[in-house]
């Protein structure tokens, strides 16, 4: 919410029109009119995926846990510890996502330079792969996999085509992915084609901004 404070702080000495796309040589070639929505649009995305981050990571804490029955112990702490790194791995890619927007935002309403931030749009997503990567060895290094993997027990009909989970009777939004690690939408679940189609805005808003501003 600091964006959207600073821009309503700001709005006197937004220009107007407001530069919405930048070309090859860093400068605007199209704008819109100074009003709500030009000047806080990216603050909406904003909101909008901080509260998908927050209800994948709440749907993901409150899953269904299906625990190895030859170690149930064992089974359960690994799963606590799954979903913990899960959850902090979740907080610092909406970071990531919230800060990217900002600096977008930025460049259009205050006029920051976009060569001096062309490092920053080119690093961050760097950055976020090698969060990915740090994510998947730390996973497998602490044996976590092995937890997200045990005793999997969903009928074979809750699965369309053996990729995607649609369970009606599952009330939780979040399951554990059939194969592999990590976790997958209940398409069954009012909210899961609105959670699906907002993460897919994450990457296409990392790749936009790069295209735009870089």
């Amino acid at each position: 919410m600091v964006c959207a404070a600073s821009a309503a702080l700001h709005w006197d000495v937004i220009p107007n029109p407001v530069p919405t796309h930048f070309g090859i040589t860093g400068e605007p070639d199209e704008y819109s009119p100074k009003a709500f929505g030009s000047v806080f649009m990216l603050n909406i995305v904003q909101l909008v995926l901080i509260i998908v981050f927050l209800l994948v990571n709440m749907s993901i804490r409150q899953a269904r846990q299906q625990l190895d029955p030859e170690r149930p112990e064992a089974s359960r702490a690994q799963q606590l510890r799954f979903r913990k790194a899960n959850s902090v791995f979740i907080y610092a890619l909406s970071l990531f996502v919230v800060v990217m927007l900002g600096l977008g935002q930025s460049v259009t309403l205050y006029g920051w330079p976009t060569g001096r931030l062309s490092p920053a749009m080119l690093g961050l997503p760097a950055l976020l792969i090698l969060a990915v990567f740090g994510f998947v060895w730390y996973v497998a290094r602490q044996g976590l996999d092995e937890a997200s993997g045990a005793a999997r027990t969903q009928e074979d009909e809750a699965w369309r085509g053996g990729v995607f989970y649609y369970n009606k009777a599952d009330p939780a939004l979040m399951a554990e992915k059939r194969y592999g690690v990590g976790w997958t939408i209940n398409f069954a679940h009012p909210l899961g084609i609105l959670v699906f189609a907002a993460m897919l805005l994450v990457p296409i808003a990392v790749i936009a901004l790069v295209a735009i501003f870089a």
